[in-house]
């Protein structure tokens, strides 16, 4: 049996060619816009009430005698204090000399809140404290670094507390040598922290002859 096959098409493109007819263009895309980056809001000073008084940090800059405590309270609906808000403390606090307790615990004070406070111990204008209390204030290696050495300075200080903080108990290495230059400590409290075995020893021994 025989069969015919059709006629090609004039102008029909060979079988196997491989040549595609190009989609038209339909113009560049056009180019992407560059993502901003917000700038972040301008930096306020922190405001920390205390009874009736909407914030006391003013008159612990005027020196008010009447304010001899400065507990920073945190609150679910209030921002927590950082690191530049602890620096603005300490400046209000440079040359005051009623106030004997500070407390900042649950503060974002960090390395850097710690290095400012530090640097207020180390002054000479520090207030006569008795009491410091940084429990959980994120505070790593660093801070207690610069920290620890500053206790020297304060005269008077009876009570330290450093509980659940950021920093390794090799930080604390010179723990005992510290508090053997702040000779009217009493309490030192670092729960949650992992103090080498002899460093705890040593401080214990020390604070129970006292």
């Amino acid at each position: 049996l025989l069969f015919a096959m059709p006629p090609k098409a004039k102008g029909a493109a060979a079988k196997g060619s491989g040549k595609v007819a190009a989609a038209p263009k339909t113009g560049a895309r056009p180019a992407a816009k560059p993502k901003t980056i917000p700038a972040p809001p301008p930096w306020t000073p922190p405001v920390v009430a205390l009874g009736g008084t909407a914030d006391v940090l003013p008159l612990v800059r005027e020196r008010d005698p009447s304010i001899d405590s400065l507990w920073v309270m945190v609150e679910e609906e209030k921002p927590v204090l950082q690191p530049r808000d602890c620096a603005y403390i300490c400046e209000c606090l440079q040359g005051n000399p009623h106030v004997t307790l500070l407390n900042l615990s649950g503060s974002h004070v960090g390395d850097a809140g710690a290095e400012a406070l530090a640097q207020l111990l180390r002054s000479g204008e520090a207030p006569p404290l008795e009491r410091l209390v940084l429990n959980g204030c994120h505070i790593g290696d660093k801070g207690v670094t610069a920290l620890l050495p500053a206790l020297q300075s304060c005269t008077g200080l009876l009570v330290l507390e450093l509980g659940n903080n950021d920093f390794s108990g090799a930080a604390c290495s010179n723990l005992v040598e510290c508090v053997k230059a702040c000779k009217t400590l009493r309490s030192v409290m670092l729960f949650g922290c992992d103090l080498p075995r002899e460093v705890d020893e040593s401080l214990g021994k020390l604070l129970a002859m006292r």
